[in-house]
């Protein structure tokens, strides 16, 4: 059989392809994705936050009660689970939130929003998100933006968290503890 032949090279070629266990491909990194990578810094107080994230666009879609369906879990952005990392005890929206990594999830509706800050950070999506290791579970409103936001978007500011996509928005306050 020919295949036997070959089989000694498909395996090289097989193994030539991987690096430390995980296949390589030459045009597919992050930043390659339609959702690519983002990261925002910025300091409430003495306090640093970082967000980390996969930033969809809009692209013609109608995307709230659409793509991203209402009352239903969300990863807040697309790939990896969104995370948010404080380096001190923060309060969020009056609720403490201790020092630490964590993923961002909400459940959109379609007059509040749930924000949810889960202990549970190295997740792709939200497949594995478990109730149980929620960190806080945050009611707020969205608002309309004046202007069109192609690319989902996080800001923070020195006393808030903004989330921006499309025509909708959201914010979280934030105080050092």
């Amino acid at each position: 059989m020919r295949l036997n032949k070959y089989f000694p090279i498909l395996i090289i070629a097989v193994l030539a392809a991987c690096k430390n266990g995980e296949t390589v491909f030459s045009n597919n990194t992050k930043s390659s994705r339609p959702s690519p990578p983002a990261s925002v810094i910025g300091k409430v107080a003495n306090a640093e936050i970082k967000i980390d994230y996969s930033s969809p666009a809009v692209r013609e879609r109608k995307i709230w009660g659409d793509l991203v369906p209402y009352d239903r879990i969300w990863r807040t952005g697309a790939n990896e689970a969104t995370t948010i990392a404080v380096s001190k005890d923060v309060i969020i929206n009056g609720e403490n939130l201790p020092k630490g990594k964590y993923s961002l999830f909400t459940i959109p509706g379609p007059d509040k929003w749930v924000v949810i800050i889960n202990k549970d950070w190295d997740l792709w999506g939200s497949y594995d998100y478990k109730e149980s290791k929620d960190a806080l579970r945050l009611e707020v409103k969205p608002y309309q933006l004046e202007k069109h936001k192609e690319r989902m978007t996080f800001e923070i500011d020195t006393e808030s968290i903004e989330f921006k996509w499309e025509k909708l928005g959201f914010e979280l306050a934030v105080k050092a503890n």
